[in-house]
């Protein structure tokens, strides 16, 4: 069961701290975030997600039997922010960090 926990997370020892919220769930409200996530839930096939966003952190804490890989990635992190830069596109294998089960 524990392999099915996932983390997806970008830090400040990956990324500039201004390009930090390029990352995050961006709505004008709570219930707008409440919205936000549970699209993210339904469209990755996700039975749980967590969000947790501070100024050098942002972490997706997520439950699924999906595997979570550079392509996982590239979509999760394109549906939520469609305006990500090229460049930090390219990157994302260096700048998102991956955790799975105990890890």
């Amino acid at each position: 069961m524990l392999d099915q926990y996932k983390i997806l997370t970008v830090t400040y020892r990956q990324i500039n701290l201004k390009d930090i919220v390029a990352f995050r769930v961006h709505a004008d409200s709570h219930v707008g975030l409440e919205v936000r996530l549970d699209e993210l839930k339904e469209q990755f096939h996700l039975e749980e997600l967590m969000y947790t966003a501070t100024c050098n952190r942002v972490m997706y804490f997520m439950r699924t039997n999906r595997p979570i890989d550079d392509a996982f990635t590239l979509e999760f992190f394109r549906h939520l922010n469609p305006l990500l830069s090229d460049e930090l596109l390219e990157q994302l294998p260096e700048l998102v960090m991956h955790y799975e089960g105990l890890d």
